[in-house]
């Protein structure tokens, strides 16, 4: 069989791309209902802003794990970031909580980088201290010389979790560690600020065109 010359090969392989691949505008539109389905079964108020317009695609490997991410984001947002209306008012915030998609400019060549933003409470990191210490994961003394982003990245841990409440869906730790371990596998990363009483943000980085990434280490 006679071979394509590169330049023809290149576009065939860009166009296959193109035809498989999927707008990152489109997938994030899907999510607007699931939030206002769970926050309304939290006794929350909450709003999904929309993602700035963009022309960014994902591949089918990259639509899959970030749509997996975003539900465990989401998820955890709903349930543990936002406070209820009368907590908020409180406060003097808006009963209605706020989560937000925010485009950002990654450093790596073909990935994309999206925060996921919520206007609730922060992360409490004294509370996750005391339960990396009740955990055995650090000492006493130990865990006073870990600064503030150190222990914010133990929150991605498998069973670490500072929520009181159990369910079927929330309160087992692991809905933040499996968004962690999905992006792993096609190369991508995960981390987390906070700006205590006022927000939290996820920041995501996922290669958009992963179907030949997944399961490299």
């Amino acid at each position: 069989m006679k071979r394509l010359p590169s330049n023809q090969a290149a576009w065939l392989l860009e166009e296959m791309r193109r035809l498989k691949s999927q707008p990152l505008h489109t997938l994030v539109l899907g999510y607007k209902e699931y939030v206002m389905m769970l926050a309304e079964r939290r006794g929350k108020i909450i709003q999904l802003l929309p993602l700035e317009e963009t022309d960014i695609t994902l591949d089918s490997t990259a639509t899959q794990v970030l749509s997996e991410v975003l539900i465990h984001l989401l998820h955890n947002a709903i349930e543990h970031g936002i406070e209820l209306p009368n907590e908020r008012s409180r406060v003097g915030k808006s009963s209605m909580g706020t989560i937000e998609f925010k485009l950002g400019q990654s450093l790596k060549p073909g990935y994309l980088a999206l925060c996921v933003q919520d206007d609730g409470r922060g992360m409490d990191t004294k509370a996750i201290r005391r339960l990396m210490v009740q955990r055995k994961i650090t000492s006493e003394h130990q865990i006073h010389e870990l600064s503030e982003e150190e222990v914010v990245d133990w929150i991605f841990t498998e069973g670490l979790t500072t929520s009181t409440i159990v369910t079927e869906f929330s309160g087992h730790g692991m809905g933040l560690a499996a968004a962690r371990d999905a992006l792993i596998t096609v190369g991508g990363s995960i981390r987390a600020t906070f700006a205590t009483g006022q927000s939290s943000q996820l920041h995501i980085e996922i290669p958009c065109y992963a179907d030949n990434l997944r399961n490299i280490s």
